[in-house]
């Protein structure tokens, strides 16, 4: 049987996904769970700005975010630091599958 967040993080890799984002939650947990290493947080928030507002640390309601794939990541190319993470979540989870 996989491991489910092995089938999440392969699906990070090239599709965009929903994801019910509860009060409390934080970005940094739902990129590890998508792509194995907290850092990408930014990344998500990026791609969220307008529905989850100017502070991510605050989520007041629950909300249904896109976490980005690691191609959209990549192909947005908004800072040299968040393409760089993005290719090394993507070679660690091909060495993970």
């Amino acid at each position: 049987m996989e491991d489910k967040n092995a089938v999440k993080r392969s699906l990070a890799r090239s599709t965009d996904q929903t994801y019910l984002l509860e009060q409390g939650e934080s970005l940094a947990k739902v990129a590890h769970e998508a792509y194995g290493t907290p850092r990408l947080w930014r990344s998500i928030y990026d791609h969220n700005r307008d529905t989850l507002g100017r502070n991510p640390k605050k989520i007041k309601e629950d909300v249904t975010i896109t976490v980005p794939s690691l191609n959209t990541i990549i192909a947005r190319k908004r800072s040299r630091t968040q393409v760089l993470m993005a290719f090394e979540a993507n070679r660690n989870l091909a060495k993970s599958n």
